[in-house]
């Protein structure tokens, strides 16, 4: 589901690629933090729209709230999977690396 961590980097890693370890981390933080929010947002911007609806007694737009909401959700967590393999191929990037470098 995207919530747990991926294999760590091997230690000599971080020392011979300081940088991208360091934007490694802070990417990865930053995007769980974004995922949470922008679905905090999306659920709390459908229940308004679709309050806002039903209290209109405007039942298409209702209906079509209910059904977009859980599509909006599943866009935002295929985005966010996306994004969290694209980091993880960082990863294995770097261990390639780390192990076709030693001597």
């Amino acid at each position: 589901m995207g919530t747990s961590r991926g294999a760590s980097l091997p230690p000599d890693a971080v020392h011979k690629f300081p940088n991208l370890t360091r934007y490694l981390r802070i990417a990865e933080t930053s995007l769980r933090i974004g995922f949470v929010l922008l679905l905090f947002l999306t659920a709390a911007g459908a229940m308004y729209l679709i309050g806002k609806a039903v209290n209109e007694e405007d039942w298409p737009t209702a209906i079509g709230g209910v059904i977009a909401a859980p599509l909006n959700a599943l866009i935002l967590w295929l985005w966010f999977l996306t994004c969290m393999a694209a980091l993880e191929l960082a990863k294995v990037f770097i261990r390639i690396e780390d192990n076709t470098s030693r001597k």
